[in-house]
C-alpha cells in the first residue's frame, strides 16, 4: 500500500469485496486519504480511506474491481484465508522452553550458554591435569 508520495507499506487485506476492503497494519491513516493498494494478480488500484481505527482501516475502491479480478486476487498464492484468533506477538512465543511454558529472556539465555561453555572447558582442563598427574608429567 502506498499513501500519497510516501514509501510503500506492507499491509494485510483482511476482508475484500468488489467495492472495497479492510486492511490491518496501517499507520497514520486518516479518513479521506487516497491510497494505492497492490492486489495480487490485478495490480495497483486506487482507493480512499472510509474509516480508521487502531491500526485497521476500511477502504473503498475508486472504481469497483470486477468479479474476475476478485477471483484472481483471492486465488493468488499470497492470500491466506484463516481465522488467526487474538493477537499474539512472535516475541511472546519465542524463548519458551518446550513443555515448561516459561519464557527465557535473551540476556538470560546468553548467560546460560556462556556459563555452560565455561563449565565445559573447566571440566576439560581439570581432566587434563588429572591425566597429567596420573602420568607423572606434572
Amino acid at each position: 500500500m502506498r499513501a500519497g508520495n510516501g514509501a510503500p507499506q506492507d499491509v494485510a487485506i483482511d476482508d475484500l469485496s468488489l467495492t472495497g476492503f479492510r486492511m490491518s497494519g496501517v499507520d497514520e491513516m486518516t479518513k479521506g486519504d487516497l491510497i494505492m493498494v497492490g492486489l495480487a494478480g490485478v495490480g495497483a488500484r486506487e482507493a480512499s480511506v472510509v474509516w480508521v481505527g487502531d491500526g485497521v482501516a476500511g477502504c473503498s475502491f475508486s472504481s469497483p474491481i470486477t468479479p474476475l479480478q476478485f477471483e484472481k486476487t483471492i486465488s493468488a498464492n499470497t492470500v491466506v484465508e484463516a481465522d488467526f484468533g487474538p493477537y499474539s506477538s512472535s516475541a511472546d512465543e519465542m524463548g519458551k522452553s518446550e513443555g515448561s511454558g516459561r519464557a527465557m529472556s535473551g540476556r538470560r539465555a546468553l548467560v546460560t550458554i556462556i556459563a555452560a561453555a565455561v563449565l565445559a572447558w573447566a571440566g576439560f582442563i581439570a581432566l587434563g591435569y588429572v591425566i597429567a598427574l596420573l602420568a607423572g608429567v606434572a
